[in-house]
């Protein structure tokens, strides 16, 4: 898919390298709206995208003092999930929370796990146009996407477009608010240096 213009517009204050990087990603979204939440979360984040990896990646928590150099956050377009009893789904983005540095295979070929997870899909003009079964398998979709650990975030196409560094400081809080819960449970159970140092 071509970039639209009013992603190009969102992020043209980048240098060349990364927006050539930053637009291979914007190509897998499937729509304009997509790409414009995404070149929106690109400028808030600040981060770098990874080709190679078909992922935005960045340092979170400059925002939030505490945990500041705990946690690196991804968001890969166009991601396929599965759920806990074998269900896929491809959602629009998925964005998870792993430990900062960690991103990726480690020197003894595991990877950093997931700690936090959230889907966020965008929906076009022809969902409000849904039938009852239409509907009933979005609910459906959405409750398995909870079950397995991946709680779901829904913007109208509308929504972005009129204000799409809303949207993404949407997304924003609700990272934080997960990162601030698991941060506060390691450090109620005295496991923070697990949580920094996956020790």
């Amino acid at each position: 898919m071509q970039i639209c213009d009013e992603a190009r517009d969102l992020v043209k204050t980048t240098n060349r390298r990364r927006l050539e990087a930053l637009g291979k990603i914007l190509e897998l979204c499937e729509s304009p709206v997509e790409q414009i939440l995404l070149a929106a979360l690109f400028n808030r984040w600040g981060g770098e995208a990874h080709v190679e990896l078909k992922r935005l990646q960045c340092h979170f928590g400059a925002d939030f003092p505490t945990y500041d150099g705990i946690f690196t956050a991804c968001c890969e377009p166009q991601r396929s999930v599965t759920t806990w009893h074998e269900d896929r789904y491809r959602v629009d983005f998925y964005i998870y929370l792993t430990r900062f540095g960690t991103v990726g295979a480690t020197p003894d070929n595991h990877f950093s796990p997931e700690l936090v997870k959230l889907v966020v899909e965008v929906d076009g003009h022809e969902f409000h146009e849904k039938t009852k079964e239409q509907a009933s398998r979005d609910r459906e979709r959405g409750r398995n996407l909870l079950l397995a650990g991946c709680p779901v975030i829904r913007f109208t196409g509308s929504d972005v477009f009129k204000n799409p560094d809303g949207c993404a400081e949407k997304i924003d809080e609700q990272l934080n608010e997960f990162a601030f819960n698991l941060f506060n449970e390691h450090l109620r159970q005295g496991r923070l240096a697990e949580l920094i140092c996956g020790s």
